[in-house]
């Protein structure tokens, strides 16, 4: 007995398959908002890595379930070094931002490009989609870490 294997059975399991599998990893990138980052409570420490106290973050449950993962975020481009493309995300725009002592650390996020990123003007409002990072090991990074940053178009 000879089997081919293109036949409308073969056809239906692909679909099958890529439904069961494919598809929810395109949905499983989260869509939040800057009122979910705003779970966590911050404590004096003392780094022997600067010899100084600084706040370290300890992240509630919502946040928590967010580490490592895919997700979406809206906010307000703030560049921090244009030439080397260092850029950080914003809930508010750059003269309310934590930067100019308006806002807390909550309210921004670093990011970490999946590849070199186009010249974003100052209080740009975009979406991106990256990795959400919870930052409480490395105090010469931000709380929040974005990875594999690309642009929502």
């Amino acid at each position: 007995m000879k089997i081919r294997l293109y036949t409308p059975y073969a056809t239906l399991i692909g679909f099958i398959i890529f439904s069961a599998f494919v598809l929810p990893l395109k949905s499983q990138v989260k869509d939040i908002g800057w009122n979910v980052l705003a779970d966590v409570k911050y404590e004096d420490r003392f780094s022997e890595v600067v010899n100084m106290y600084y706040s370290h973050p300890v992240f509630g449950d919502k946040v928590m379930a967010l580490d490592m993962q895919r997700i979406t975020i809206s906010g307000y481009i703030i560049p921090i070094d244009l030439t080397g493309g260092v850029y950080v995300l914003s809930a508010n725009a750059y003269a309310e931002c934590f930067f100019c002592g308006q806002a807390g650390m909550e309210t921004i996020m670093e990011l970490e490009f999946e590849t070199p990123p186009r010249q974003f003007k100052n209080d740009e409002f975009i979406k991106l989609e990256g990795t959400l990072l919870l930052n409480d090991f490395d105090v010469f990074k931000l709380t929040y870490v974005l990875q594999s940053v690309k642009e929502v178009k």
